[in-house]
């Protein structure tokens, strides 16, 4: 497991479900963080409102041949979030790594089954719409952090 995945995110200024508003950003943002993809290195980090903000992002992240490390968070406070990243180049192509915590380490799960990118990218617009929805997309495990 990569390193950055036990973690907390660094986020500052969201709202949403279960966030705290703490900004001048307007209430319902998500934050949404991401490094090192392949084409572009590097990484950045903006709120976003809707999925279309969202989508380039993880489509990017998604399609192109994986970076060492890649990944993408996206959160509604520094404690809930969704985040996706890449299993190492040694492990097949399209190996993704798919979790997401609601509150606290306490409520933190990863996917129990290989994701598809379609799935991530189908669970990613869901997430935006209700964080809460997400959890019959896939079968979940809870992972001790």
């Amino acid at each position: 497991m990569f390193d950055f995945l036990k973690k907390k995110p660094k986020v500052s200024g969201m709202a949403g479900t279960g966030g705290q508003h703490d900004s001048d950003d307007p209430p319902g943002l998500f934050q949404i963080e991401w490094q090192e993809f392949s084409s572009q290195p590097g990484s950045g980090k903006r709120a976003v409102r809707a999925w279309a903000d969202a989508q380039p992002i993880f489509e990017r992240f998604l399609t192109e041949p994986p970076a060492s490390d890649a990944f993408v968070i996206l959160a509604v406070s520094p404690q809930t979030y969704l985040q996706v990243a890449r299993n190492h180049a040694s492990d097949p192509p399209g190996s993704l790594i798919l979790e997401h915590q609601v509150g606290s380490t306490d409520r933190h799960f990863t996917a129990a089954e290989p994701v598809t990118p379609a799935l991530v990218a189908d669970i990613a617009e869901a997430y935006l719409l209700d964080p809460d929805s997400i959890g019959k997309m896939c079968a979940w495990a809870k992972l001790d952090i």
